[in-house]
């Protein structure tokens, strides 16, 4: 596998695959490929063409952006016909069998910026191309044959080949199954320029634009698809897709392509020519993406491939939320977003100038989400009010208005728009809110009980918290007092006196001192509660050092940083858990109660590089910083480029080494930081 600048004077950085690495079905198996639109809705499979997860789709659809989303389209399978030669490009996995096997046929697989694969079929190569249209909840399909340095062919020179689409649907909300079941309705309406298909009254239309095509209808129920990532996960890992049956094209020309979306022709081409013919009309489509993302990279012309591959990561959790409002999603695929993991990642997400508007509008859409104090933990998928179970999500929230304002000098909207919700966040959590946050005696933060799970590490199984962590909570109170430094300047920038937030700020560092500095360890107890302080060693007190505002002596952050370093830095972040601790969990797997039990006892995120690359820049100067840094620069340029989901980075890695990728296959604040 080789990544490389593709040899166009596109800024677009391309990666590639040969051969060897795609028939290779256990590697081309775990390589994942991702697009996004913008909504929240996506198409992703493997390399190989095999859905390995329930998530797995061509088309998954967020039919109330940017959730509701919908597994529309699960996939497209493929036949080609030249003479007396046919070939199944498509990948499936059933019990005891593949089939067909359609991975042996390819010859190379790139993201340039696309998922295209190329496929040797005898003496010809036939392309394929899958890409989203950005704020539709649309997927193109493009085939076209080239030569071998793959230049496409014209018509005289493409193959007198024919060409066969098998769509397979399931019509279901994306975290679950599908089996046959009687309520599925078979018919479907063909048109010389379109298929649509409703197989549930109360599901949306799907409808599959075509050139040339004609349709043979075949509906039956096809069983037991395996999906071996969810196997692994202990959920259930086999589905039945349906078929109504083949999309046929006799004569394919030099290319071709089909293009599936939710709705009906009417809203996608509303705004396009009369009548466009579909070849010129998804062309304009694919143009207007590669431009939508070049002008992403346009900032960082010169920068390192590693660097682009990034930006362009971080465009694909940015979505809309209600109209013109933007947010964060979390994770891809199971997660939607959150307020943590959005104003973690905010900054690094939304990274170019150009996106000050979109980074000032996340600021407004949550602000206008505050609801006592505090601001939404998760908004759910479908009908139901966001939750506001976290203390830490409305913290970070005023380190991201905070940078807003300091990046974009845009200290008008941060007077007049979030000033006010700061006032009022700390209020209530002067005087006490939900989940019994408040201030103590001491300026510091307490909040939660045994039952609460209010930070970061808020896996629970069965009601039960694997990772208790309440009273007071180290990050919790580094972030207090972050907030109240940010509020002290806030008022002055208002014109009223700070004096009230600085001395409350004042007060919580000395707290914070007397009450989390660990003299026998060195570092910082992780709680401290009636129980007492617990010494675990975690990367939450990094948070200490990696805020702007200072917590520590130098001697002590210095101590906090190498206790950190010697205990859970490894080449791709940190584990949440020192491996002497009783504890501690070095491989993250099994079922959903032993991977929640491992998920914060061990388990390594990328996304406190962040936090640990800023404490080093804090406490050891810019210099030691990028030397420290270099090596894991080096190790997720290399996760970016050969594991999990390409071009992306993943939520999680294995406490012990080799440090294997798990969880969300691209997670945003892992992007982002």
């Amino acid at each position: 596998m080789t990544a490389r600048h593709a040899k166009s004077k596109s800024i677009l950085p391309e990666l590639s695959l040969d051969g060897a690495a795609c028939r290779d079905l256990a590697r081309a198996l775990e390589l994942e490929w991702l697009e996004t639109n913008g909504l929240g809705g996506y198409a992703s499979s493997t390399v190989a063409g095999a859905n390995t997860r329930r998530y797995h789709a061509l088309l998954a659809a967020a039919q109330t952006p940017p959730t509701g989303r919908t597994v529309m389209l699960n996939k497209l399978d493929e036949t080609v016909r030249c003479g007396n030669d046919e070939w199944q490009l498509g990948c499936n996995l059933f019990p005891g069998a593949i089939y067909p096997a359609g991975h042996e046929l390819i010859e190379s697989f790139h993201l340039d910026p696309f998922p295209r694969w190329v496929f040797s079929l005898g003496p010809h190569r036939l392309e394929k191309t899958v890409f989203m249209v950005y704020a539709r909840n649309a997927v193109a399909v493009c085939y076209r044959w080239v030569d071998g340095q793959g230049r496409p062919l014209d018509s005289a020179s493409a193959p007198n080949a024919s060409l066969r689409l098998r769509p397979f649907i399931s019509f279901r909300d994306f975290h679950h199954i599908r089996r046959e079941n009687p309520d599925l309705d078979s018919s479907c309406v063909f048109k010389e320029d379109s298929l649509t298909l409703r197989p549930y009254w109360n599901m949306p239309v799907l409808t599959i634009l075509h050139h040339g095509f004609y349709f043979e209808s075949s509906p039956h129920w096809h069983y037991n698809f395996e999906y071996p990532r969810e196997r692994e996960r202990g959920l259930d890992f086999q589905e039945d897709l349906f078929s109504h049956g083949e999309l046929a094209r006799p004569d394919m020309g030099a290319s071709c392509c089909v293009l599936a979306f939710l709705g009906k022709a009417s809203r996608l081409l509303s705004g396009a020519q009369e009548s466009p013919e579909l070849e010129t009309f998804v062309s304009v489509l694919r143009d207007k993406e590669v431009m939508r993302r070049r002008r992403l990279l346009n900032e960082f012309k010169g920068r390192s491939d590693t660097v682009r591959r990034l930006v362009l990561a971080a465009d694909q959790f940015i979505a809309e939320r209600g109209g013109r409002r933007n947010t964060i999603i979390a994770g891809y695929h199971w997660f939607n977003d959150w307020g943590r993991d959005t104003m973690i990642s905010y900054p690094g997400i939304a990274l170019t100038a150009k996106r000050l508007a979109m980074r000032r509008a996340t600021l407004q859409a949550y602000a206008g989400f505050v609801k006592h104090g505090l601001i939404p933990n998760n908004f759910p998928d479908t009908g139901f009010d966001p939750s506001y179970n976290s203390v830490d999500a409305t913290l970070w929230f005023f380190n991201a208005g905070s940078e807003y304002a300091e990046n974009s000098g845009d200290y008008e909207f941060a007077i007049q728009e979030l000033w006010p919700v700061f006032q009022d966040i700390i209020a209530h959590f002067r005087r006490g809110t939900l989940f019994d946050i408040r201030m103590d005696e001491d300026g510091l933060i307490t909040a939660g009980n045994e039952n609460t799970q209010l930070t970061w590490m808020d896996a629970c199984v069965d009601g039960v918290p694997m990772t208790p962590r309440y009273g007071k909570v180290v990050e919790i109170n580094a972030l207090w007092h972050n907030a109240l430094r940010v509020a002290a300047t806030f008022a002055a920038r208002a014109g009223q006196d700070p004096a009230l937030y600085s001395e409350m700020a004042d007060k919580t560092r000395d707290s914070f001192v007397a009450v989390f500095w660990n003299p026998a360890a060195g570092c910082l107890f992780d709680t401290v509660s009636d129980h007492g302080p617990d010494p675990a060693i975690r990367p939450n007190q990094l948070a200490a050092l990696s805020l702007p505002h200072a917590l520590l002596d130098e001697e002590k952050a210095e101590s906090v940083l190498r206790s950190v370093e010697e205990r859970l830095l490894t080449p791709v972040g940190l584990r949440s858990l020192d491996p002497a601790d009783s504890r501690y969990c070095g491989q993250y797997g099994g079922g959903v109660a032993e991977r929640d039990g491992a998920y914060h006892q061990g388990t390594v995120w990328a996304w406190l590089l962040g936090m640990y690359a800023r404490a080093l820049r804090n406490v050891r100067g810019d210099d030691a910083a990028r030397a420290a840094l270099a090596p894991l620069y080096e190790s997720m340029k290399r996760h970016i480029t050969t594991e999990a989901c390409l071009n992306s980075v993943s939520e999680i890695f294995d406490g012990d080494p080799p440090h294997a990728p798990s969880g969300c296959v691209a997670q945003a604040w892992s992007v982002g930081e």
